[in-house]
C-alpha cells in the first residue's frame, strides 16, 4: 500500500498550519476542515493508527473539531501541530522502505 492519500492530506495540512500569519488555532481549523478530519486510521499504516486516533481525539473532545479548537488554547494547539508533522515525517520513513 503506498498511502497516497494520508500523504496528501498530512502534507496538505502542514502547509496550511505553516502559511500566513493568522493565529495557530485559525491555522489549525482550517488544516483541520480541508485535510486532517478526511483521513480515517485506516488510511494510514498500522502502527501510525493509535497516534492518529488519539489527535482525532483531541481534535474531537466537544461536538465539533470547531468547537474543539476553539476551546484549546494556543499551546495545545501547537502541540497537535507538531503530531501532525510528526505523523507525516514518520509516513515519509515508512514509505521509503524496500517493500
Amino acid at each position: 500500500m503506498t498511502y497516497d492519500y494520508a500523504d496528501e492530506k498530512l502534507w496538505g495540512a502542514i502547509r496550511t498550519l505553516e502559511a500566513g500569519q493568522s493565529p495557530i488555532r485559525e491555522r489549525l481549523e482550517s488544516a483541520c476542515e480541508n485535510h486532517v478530519i478526511k483521513l480515517k486510521s485506516s488510511d494510514l499504516p498500522t502502527n501510525l493508527r493509535s497516534r492518529f486516533k488519539e489527535l482525532h481525539d483531541r481534535l474531537t473532545t466537544h461536538v465539533s473539531y470547531h468547537e474543539s479548537i476553539i476551546n484549546m488554547g494556543d499551546e495545545e494547539a501547537c502541540k497537535i501541530e507538531d503530531e501532525i508533522l510528526k505523523l507525516y515525517t514518520d509516513l515519509q520513513i515508512i514509505r521509503q522502505r524496500p517493500h
